[in-house]
């Protein structure tokens, strides 16, 4: 790529309606950056389309154009020369776009999906209400960028404000917001590590790690059964990685034994994460209910803040909004409604069919010694022998009673009699066991989120377990509350880098922990939680069946452990489906597994370890 020469221009004069467009920078490049585009031409190109004035007028957002329009970005070499020329042209908060070239122009498989949007990231800091936490200490980590961060930190101008950034590459560009910034400070330790957040309030501050003037953080330390602890704000961004939804599970287990930086209390943390993750923790039907979004319903209030807009294809699962007219491209006919009306042709098929009874097959079957194999969905082939007994009756009432007036009939007649001999559509099986308000309550539920093709046993388990979802109190389901029903919408086009990444913003607010994980002892906590969250993954591999049939697959004779549940309750928990278990019948659950004298003494746990890193194996313990 060729160096740019740069000469210093007139001063611009006003654009007019027959004014060629300047060069808002008063600089131009003398040399082409392409062989038909040089940066002028492009650079000027959009300030002509664009209002003066206005916010994409604005030069920053212009080169920042300029580049992308171009596809070229200049090499290290000769960017500290456009930054320079940018910088003695512009503000400094108008270089953020083109910062975001300097640092993210890179190619790398961990590059950071970031927020880049000023006006995005002040509306969710409104939406967060943070108004307690003024004052406070924030630990931001993977602040890459740090849009989110310095707009949290002038809305709430905390009094320590810690940058966990490991990627070099990203501290020049933190250091410029730090001029600007309350009480910041760039920490080169790694978030992911359990010891980072330990060293930052007692050391040790290595040089290398700490700059010299950092400062401690002043965190209070409060009870888990008390207040929350304003005093301390974490914000983290993992929507880059990969396993990401495992991190935020690993974050809700400390919310219960009290580690990371849940060991100063309930400290509230909000997270940026991939919506693929969001929908494992706040699913919006209870078919996808499953481990993560039991503990977050367990252990936090969440609320998603802002999100990417999303069409759903399946059970909880999204596809981006730009793959929409994939999806819609082909018009849809609408089927009008066919008459109800008794066609005297059924009688005929239902008596030919009944020379086909199953006493004549088992008659056959009695004197045959070869084992048969049991035909998988009969009423297919069911519907296939009517059909071609359909079409012979249809040809022979034709032969048959031509002298009658039966032959008035046309063909169309008969056609339709035809169509009508494959069979009614089976009636729904809810039809008479739910009201009409009820129906048009989950009407989108039942186009939208339920498996076409769904038999009717299985849709009307689903159907009942959303009703009975959503005459809960608390509700199963976080995402049915009234705070997550309308997020802020991200623009993955415009407002997010890469172009095109779904991320979301969700807040996580410890709640006091139930009483079964409320011990002096941190031994006996973190043994409860094992037990608590072994039981819940292993039930939860049978969320569609009851709570008696998952039991009898944790070991042999396990659904007898309902014996050891007080007052008879153990019976009608026994009937219920697991996605339909509440926090409380989880730990009553865990409760009866401790009590079981049956119980094994060598099975083991995967659980979680307060002393390894985040998105590592888990210590296994055995219990005693």
């Amino acid at each position: 790529m060729c160096c740019l020469g740069l000469t210093k221009l007139s001063p611009p004069k006003p654009i007019g309606p027959n004014t060629p467009p300047v060069n808002p920078l008063g600089w131009a490049a003398s040399s082409d950056i392409r062989t038909d585009t040089s940066l002028l031409s492009a650079l000027t190109f959009f300030q002509h389309q664009e209002t003066p004035g206005s916010p994409s007028a604005s030069p920053a957002c212009l080169y920042r154009r300029c580049l992308l329009f171009t596809r070229t970005v200049p090499a290290a070499s000769t960017m500290s020369g456009l930054a320079t020329i940018l910088k003695k042209a512009t503000s400094k908060m108008n270089r953020e776009f083109v910062t975001k070239n300097l640092i993210t122009s890179r190619a790398s498989k961990h590059t950071r999906y970031e927020i880049l949007d000023g006006k995005l990231c002040g509306k969710i800091a409104k939406n967060l209400n943070l108004d307690a936490w003024k004052g406070t200490n924030i630990i931001e980590m993977n602040p890459g960028f740090g849009l989110l961060g310095i707009t949290l930190n002038k809305a709430l101008s905390p009094r320590s404000h810690i940058l966990l950034e490991p990627d070099k590459h990203y501290h020049a560009h933190l250091s410029e917001l730090k001029e600007d910034c309350t009480n910041m400070h760039i920490v080169k330790l790694d978030g992911y590590d359990w010891d980072t957040y330990s060293r930052l309030v007692t050391g040790p501050f290595a040089k290398k790690d700490f700059a010299p003037d950092y400062v401690p953080p002043q965190i209070e330390t409060l009870p888990n059964t008390g207040d929350l602890n304003t005093s301390l704000l974490f914000i983290g961004n993992i929507a880059h990685r990969a396993d990401s939804d495992r991190i935020v599970t690993q974050l809700l287990q400390t919310c219960f034994v009290g580690s990371w930086i849940q060991q100063f209390g309930r400290v509230r943390f909000i997270l940026l994460v991939k919506s693929e993750a969001k929908e494992r923790i706040l699913p919006r039907v209870i078919q996808t209910r499953s481990r993560p979004s039991i503990l977050a319903s367990s252990s936090c209030e969440v609320t998603e803040v802002a999100s990417a807009p999303g069409i759903r294809t399946g059970k909880g699962f999204q596809t981006s909004i730009l793959n929409s007219k994939r999806l819609v491209g082909v018009d849809i006919k609408q089927l009008g409604e066919k008459a109800d009306i008794d066609i005297k042709m059924r009688k005929p098929v239902d008596r030919i069919l009944l020379n086909y009874n199953h006493w004549r097959v088992a008659e056959k079957q009695a004197g045959d010694k070869v084992t048969r194999q049991i035909l998988y969905r009969k009423e297919i082939w069911e519907g296939k022998l009517r059909v071609a007994i359909g079409e012979y009756l249809s040809a022979r009432f034709l032969e048959d009673y031509s002298a009658l007036k039966y032959t008035d009939r046309t063909t169309e007649d008969l056609i339709n009699e035809y169509e009508t001999c494959k069979g009614k559509p089976r009636p729904n099986p809810l039809e008479n066991q739910i009201t009409p308000e009820q129906r048009e309550m989950f009407s989108e539920f039942e186009e939208e989120y339920l498996i076409p093709g769904m038999g009717p046993t299985a849709m009307k388990k689903a159907v009942e377990d959303e009703l009975y979802a959503e005459s809960t109190v608390p509700k199963l389901l976080q995402a049915a509350e009234e705070r997550n029903k309308d997020p802020l919408e991200i623009n993955v086009n415009t407002q997010v880098h890469p172009e095109g990444r779904r991320i979301t913003v969700v807040d996580f607010v410890p709640q006091v922990p139930h009483e079964y994980f409320l011990h002096k002892d941190p031994d006996v906590v973190q043994k409860r939680f094992l037990t608590f969250d072994w039981m819940v993954r292993s039930i939860f591999t049978l969320r569609a069946q009851t709570v008696k049939i998952a039991l009898k697959s944790l070991v042999p004779g396990g659904e007898y452990i309902l014996d050891e549940i007080p007052d008879g309750k153990g019976k009608e928990l026994g009937k219920r489906r697991v996605r339909c278990l509440s926090t409380d019948d989880l730990i009553t659950l865990a409760r009866a597994w401790e009590a079981w004298p049956f119980k094994p003494i060598d099975e083991e746990y995967g659980g979680y370890s307060s002393q390894a890193g985040l998105v590592v194996p888990l210590r296994s313990e055995k219990r005693t």
